[in-house]
């Protein structure tokens, strides 16, 4: 091990060796990490007996007491497979997945050198030095099965070296053991194949010019047809006559790439590949490879490109036969950590050295069962041709139409049809799929005794379309690094460090039609993924560490709302800084100032504050639109008033509801709840209409009594949904809704345990309703938008802004490993008035007012409590009086019993008239208290 110190390297980069045990045992991937479950290290092992074990240094082993003494982890695997020495494995292992040790990546690599250009040399162009056979090893990259005199059919050769020769030098790319480089040679041109590279976009390149729309193997096929014919024209002798069909080959196979095709003809089989896995196999080629064979199949890769592009092919083709490789490979990964797509996979999951035919009957089973898209048979008889509908040819057609079934656990039908687009589930209906079939055949203009055939047969009934196939539709669009929303064309997948943007179709991710964000209209492509590169803002950290904001986008209706609502220093900066007579000056600063969160009119402390509001507002912004749930961030996102006032009273109009409510321009799946409808709130129905698809719950303008602790279980915990007329059920806590909600009104009672649950932001009343004069004017959201509603009166230019603004905010939550709260000065003195409500606060003002000598000395607690029920009709109990006493103390900075005026446990006992009473001394000086009560001394 000393000699290899990159060993433990190898196993710490490769998920403590499980990426290299899965590789040499494909089937290990099926059994799932946590399981106990056994699995085949060999495709023809009768009986599983193989299990995965994890140490507690987190290195995974394979226990098979059956073949071995000891467990083996990922090293010793290879090892055991392919007969080497530990240092020997940890060489291959360490180049195979690119180990990075010491600041040296272990990779195979080419030996590269330079030498002088000579005069005959021309620049551009490409000298080859050829072995005179692959090798056994540069064979077994390529394919088990595959042989010299299977590469040498479809000129493929090993070289030594390569050369390329620039102006003034010659750089000469020479293979090693470990790194080969292949070429198919034609003569004069050329491509290069380096099967080890790491950087896909090295793996092949052309040297001499490839010709347009070359068909790799067509000359093979070609050749081997016209033996063929010869051959049974031979057979058959001067008196017989061959069929057309006995005069073919029995089969092309078209694939999607070099590898799999000579991996395909390894195993018997005429094979054609194109330029590309996207090239287009057109009328004239298809109809070549027809006259010389009597069947032609497609044989694609199964990730989502493949499947589209093969899909395309049987459209344009509808006879030719596609062999879907099993849909298990996408569930493993090759050594690159890609999901396994194509037949080169599927050979090296089934292949046994021993045993090759296992992979060759496995291989033939799929071509068996081959289907094409044409959903018919047609039977040619005296008086014409019959058709006939082929229910398992038109299932296959209708699934990679989008059609199938979906489960609908709760609802009144066990399932639903869809039609999936691709990343788009609609519902559809039986008529809907009938009237496409229909369609699909008058369009292509086929025969109308065909299309009446099809009019006519009972298959397209609900009856036997209720055996469709039922797919599980997985419609997660988030996970703890990212989120997904689903636009009309694209899908843009957000994540901490980038926004990438995809076409429909292209990401293995599913979104219900009803979820799909209806945009853009008139906005290209182009400009829709240039918009999401333009940063909005920037976060980071002053000179002190506290979080900073600069706005980058000054002209973002949606941000610029949000500025507004946090400048809670508004009325010293527009009005306060001006004189009655600066009426001019003050309106040239509010025009240039409008949407300023940083006023040159303000302190820098001032500044900071107002900062710190907008920055909790993205932050619970993007904690929302980020839908992923975990316990130790699930809180409620509570919008709440700056301004102070008393708690009966409600300040409205602050805009704080907007930011919410228009989260369901992304979210589309809002469940709405009036907050301040009490029997909506107390109804034992209150979430009737949520369901795992709900995105999020917003309950807006919540009363002054709005009961928190009712939702504790909700926001960390599972959700327990009633609906009418129906069974209750429950959402699991990872996929219920995130809740938020609104109020003019602090919650009530708000103790340690539901501060934790809560995430505040603080709206400021920039805009207000000028109720009873205390204002100069009304301000409202659409004043600063001449006249014009956010949203209802956006251009498409503007709701991109929304679009993009949003993204950034889940961006900065992803970024932010802690909560991150409003400035709370406000937040807690709004929430210490409503502990002590209106009544003990004016009580108190009142009873302990300076003028009154009960500060900085000894109160009666008995005497204080039966003045302020006299006083005030409270209904306070005892206790809650005392905790009152410490909110009205805390919220005017005074200290409650502190120790210097003889408090033991938090209470002042004295001896007054004889019997031991409590005492209140409320401490408002920096002195020591010295002015105390004398015993038997009172003061009420």
């Amino acid at each position: 091990m000393s000699n290899f110190p990159f060993a433990e390297a190898i196993l710490h980069q490769t998920d403590g060796g499980l990426q290299i045990i899965k590789d040499y045992y494909p089937e290990a991937a099926s059994v799932g990490e946590n399981s106990t479950k056994k699995f085949k290290m060999r495709a023809d092992e009768k009986t599983a007996s193989a299990a995965l074990k994890k140490t507690e240094d987190g290195t995974w082993l394979v226990i098979d007491w059956g073949q071995w003494d000891k467990p083996k982890n990922g090293i010793f695997v290879c090892m055991f497979e392919d007969n080497l020495t530990f240092g020997e494995a940890c060489k291959k292992l360490a180049k195979l997945y690119q180990i990075q040790y010491q600041n040296t990546t272990y990779a195979s690599k080419p030996i590269i050198t330079k030498r002088a250009k000579t005069k005959d040399e021309v620049p551009g162009s490409y000298l080859f030095d050829y072995k005179e056979e692959l090798s056994a090893e540069e064979l077994l990259v390529i394919g088990p099965e595959v042989s010299d005199k299977i590469a040498t059919r479809f000129h493929l050769k090993a070289v030594k070296s390569y050369s390329y020769v620039k102006e003034n030098e010659v750089t000469v790319t020479q293979s090693t053991e470990e790194y080969p480089v292949l070429v198919y040679d034609f003569g004069s041109w050329q491509k290069i194949y380096q099967p080890k590279s790491a950087d896909k976009s090295f793996r092949f390149r052309y040297a001499g010019g490839r010709p347009k729309d070359y068909i790799f193997g067509l000359d093979d096929v070609e050749n081997a047809a016209k033996k063929h014919k010869e051959r049974v024209l031979k057979e058959a002798g001067e008196d017989s006559f061959p069929t057309d069909k006995e005069l073919k080959l029995e089969n092309i196979i078209v694939c999607s790439g070099d590898r799999d095709a000579i991996n395909v003809a390894s195993f018997g089989y005429y094979v054609i590949w194109l330029n590309s896995e996207t090239a287009s196999l057109t009328n004239d080629l298809y109809n070549r490879l027809k006259k010389l064979a009597n069947h032609i199949y497609n044989l694609p890769d199964i990730d989502k490109t493949g499947v589209k592009q093969a899909v395309k092919v049987g459209l344009d083709h509808l006879d030719i036969k596609t062999i879907w490789l099993p849909k298990y490979l996408l569930q493993t990964k090759d050594w690159r950590g890609n999901p396994r797509k194509d037949f080169l996979d599927f050979v090296n999951l089934k292949y046994n050295k021993q045993r090759p035919v296992i992979v060759k009957n496995a291989f033939k089973k799929l071509i068996v069962n081959s289907l094409p898209m044409k959903f018919w048979d047609e039977q040619i008889t005296d008086n014409g041709t019959k058709y006939h509908y082929n229910i398992v040819h038109a299932e296959h057609f209708l699934k990679h139409q989008g059609f199938c079934r979906m489960e609908t656990p709760f609802e009144k039908e066990e399932y639903c049809y869809i039609y999936i687009d691709g990343n788009i589930v609609k519902r559809t209906s039986p008529n809907k799929i009938e009237n496409f079939v229909n369609n699909f055949l008058e369009e292509r203009q086929m025969p109308i005794p065909l299309r009446n055939m099809v009019k006519k047969t009972p298959y397209l009934k609900e009856s036997m379309l209720s055996k469709l196939p039922v797919v599980e539709v997985d419609f997660v669009d988030c996970d703890a690094n990212s989120q997904y929303w689903f636009f009309k064309k694209n899908v843009v997948e957000i994540r901490k460090d980038v926004i990438n943007i995809h076409k429909n179709g292209v990401v293995d991710k599913m979104v219900i039609d009803e979820k799909v964000i209806d945009f853009p209209e008139r906005t290209t492509e182009r400009q829709f993924e240039a918009a999401f590169k333009q940063p909005h803002f920037k976060i980071g950290e002053d000179l002190d560490g506290d979080l900073d904001i600069t706005v980058l986008k000054k002209d973002n209706k949606w941000f610029n709302y949000l500025i507004n609502a946090s400048r809670i220093h508004w009325q010293k900066e527009l009005e306060g800084s001006f004189k009655p007579s600066q009426v001019s000056e003050a309106a040239t600063y509010f025009k240039e100032n409008q949407f300023n969160i940083a006023g040159p009119n303000l302190e820098e402390d001032e500044i900071l504050e107002q900062k710190q509001h907008l920055i909790n507002k993205l932050f619970a912004i993007g904690y929302l639109l980020h839908k992923y749930k975990v316990k130790s961030k699930a809180w409620f996102v509570f919008g709440i008033d700056n301004k102070l006032s008393d708690i009966g009273e409600s300040h409205g109009g602050s805009g704080k509801s907007l930011m919410y409510d228009y989260l369901e321009k992304i979210m589309k799946a809002q469940f709405f709840i009036p907050g301040r409808s009490k029997k909506a709130v107390d109804s034992d129905f209150l979430f009737d209409g949520v369901s795992k698809e709900t995105d999020y719950v917003f309950i807006d303008d919540m009363n002054q009594y709005f009961p928190f602790q009712q939702f504790f279980s909700e926001i960390t915990g599972k959700m327990k949904v009633n609906p009418k007329g129906t069974s209750g059920f429950t959402i699991n806590f990872e996929d219920s809704p995130k809740l938020c909600g609104t109020s003019n009104f602090p919650p009530n009672n708000l103790d340690p345990s539901s501060s934790r649950r809560i995430l505040f932001t603080v709206n400021s009343d920039y805009y207000h309703h000028n109720k009873d004069n205390e204002y100069r004017q009304t301000r409202r959201v659409s004043d600063d938008f001449n006249g014009k509603d956010l949203f209802n009166d956006f251009t498409e230019s503007e709701y991109l802004d929304f679009y993009v603004f949003c993204a950034q905010t889940v961006q900065f939550y992803l970024s932010c490993s802690d909560k991150i709260d409003p400035p709370m000065d406000n937040v807690n003195k709004r929430n210490l008035m409503a502990e002590m409500g209106d009544a003990f606060r004016n009580w108190a003002s009142v009873y302990f007012h300076a003028d009154t000598y009960r500060l900085d000395t000894d109160v009666i607690r008995t005497a204080a409590f039966d003045d302020y029920k006299k006083v005030s009709g409270g209904k306070k109990s005892s206790n809650n009086f005392k905790k009152s006493v410490k909110a009205f103390c805390t919220l005017n900075n005074y200290v409650l019993d502190p120790k210097e005026a003889g408090a033991k446990n938090g209470r002042i006992i004295k001896n007054i008239e004889g019997k031991s009473q409590e005492c209140f001394y409320i401490k408002t000086k920096e002195t020591n208290p010295t002015d105390t009560l004398e015993d038997n001394e009172l003061l009420y």
